[in-house]
């Protein structure tokens, strides 16, 4: 199951916006598919094609409504309920399972999400956001506008959340970005599958990173406040979402090279592809570090990209370790991509 992440950004705002505060719940009943009016856009939910394979009809599949079973092109017969054969037909809902750190899991499907809260503060807006472990590079932001027109007078929050996630480049792929609601419960909820869906062919340049694609989606929610009887208020809200979607080559190994002042190695280390976080403890004599990535193309061949750090900052507000970090994108036997961080940490 995908792990999820919490991290809060502290954004400068003067402006109104609305705290949301989040709970989840189990799955939920088909009859409350309907997008129910207050609900509200807090993010997104991003799937591939073969998340949904087995709540899509495919080429060659046969539902059999009163047998109540589906017969694949392969010949796999699969029995379902009512609630499944309408899944096939309309979509269905997904509930956010709240766990003990307060983080949200979509459990039903097997996919990738961001979502957020805002809580209010004095002039400052607390944005919290929420992620799967290969979500990546978030970028926040808010902005405000109030301006007149005639006798009232209008104010637009836009609230903007943009991150990337990695694919495999060598797989053609079928991306979707479905919506992630809150009901006036405080509940999270999106349904799938959904719109928009982007088409990615495989990279055929020998290049990291050489495919970019992008999915965005957003929602304005509007309200009038009555003043003293001389003007009005119209307050508007816009929710932006977008998912960069970034084509990764095959990583197959790593090194860490730590080299001192006089240009001369000190230390090389390989990388463990297996371990999600690690840190390596630098020689006192290292002045940077070279961190070599040994990838393979979509035509097979190898090539090595270099990144250097210079050796690792120390905090001097609080005495303690900063420690600069690289992360790698593995591409895991399923087709996604995995995201290890490698910290770099100060000799004792």
């Amino acid at each position: 199951m995908i792990r999820a992440y919490k991290r809060r950004k502290v954004l400068s705002f003067t402006a109104f916006i609305l705290a949301t505060l989040l709970s989840g719940c189990s799955l939920a009943n088909p009859e409350l598919q309907d997008i129910k009016k207050g609900d509200q856009l807090v993010g997104v939910f991003v799937t591939l094609a073969e998340d949904l394979k087995d709540y899509e009809m495919q080429s060659g599949d046969t539902l059999y409504y009163q047998e109540k079973r589906l017969v694949r092109e392969d010949g796999s017969v699969r029995k379902l309920t009512d609630e499944e054969i309408e899944c096939f037909n309309n979509g269905f809902t997904v509930e956010a399972i709240k766990q003990q750190d307060g983080s949200y899991k979509f459990d039903e499907i097997n996919g990738s999400y961001l979502i957020y809260t805002g809580v209010t503060k004095k002039d400052n807006v607390y944005m919290e956001e929420q992620h799967s472990e290969n979500i990546y590079d978030i970028k926040p932001a808010v902005s405000s506008n109030e301006w007149s027109e005639g006798k009232k007078t209008r104010w637009e929050n836009s609230i903007t959340l943009e991150a990337t996630m990695a694919v495999n480049a060598k797989e053609e792929l079928q991306v979707r970005l479905n919506k992630v609601y809150q009901r006036s419960d405080g509940s999270i909820y999106t349904i799938v599958p959904n719109s928009p869906t982007l088409c990615i062919a495989p990279v055929s340049e020998q290049a990291l990173n050489s495919g970019s694609h992008g999915l965005s989606i957003s929602e304005s929610y509007e309200d009038s406040v009555k003043g003293t009887g001389i003007s009005d208020k119209v307050n508007k809200e816009t929710r932006n979402f977008k998912i960069n979607i970034a084509q990764m080559d095959y990583l197959e190994s790593a090194i860490a090279v730590q080299m001192d002042k006089s240009h001369h190695q000190v230390q090389v280390t390989a990388v463990d592809l297996t371990k999600k976080k690690q840190s390596l403890r630098l020689n006192e004599k290292t002045a940077y570090i070279i961190i070599e990535e040994h990838y393979m193309d979509i035509q097979g061949n190898p090539y090595n990209k270099r990144t250097v750090y210079d050796n690792v900052a120390i905090d001097e507000d609080d005495g303690e370790e900063d420690p600069v970090s690289h992360t790698f994108y593995r591409t895991k036997d399923t087709g996604r991509i995995e995201l290890i961080t490698l910290s770099f940490m100060q000799p004792k």
